[in-house]
């Protein structure tokens, strides 16, 4: 599991992976609204929950649920 996944998942949430057209793409949706993506070359293998854009991600995540 990538370290974004891996980081939302160990925060209490689901993470279900699908296919895009967009190459080279990681987005997280809730609620069918895009909360935050990044150029997957950004991520890289082993970093963790300490990666800045897994960081980010759930910071988005976070946002979004208490708006």
């Amino acid at each position: 599991m990538d370290p974004t996944r891996a980081a939302i998942a160990c925060s209490g949430h689901v993470v279900i992976t699908q296919k895009t057209e967009k190459h080279e793409a990681c987005e997280v949706y809730i609620d069918s609204k895009r909360v935050w993506s990044c150029n997957i070359k950004g991520l890289q293998p082993g970093d963790g929950h300490s990666h800045p854009l897994c960081v980010e991600a759930l910071k988005a995540i976070k946002a979004h649920r208490a708006s």
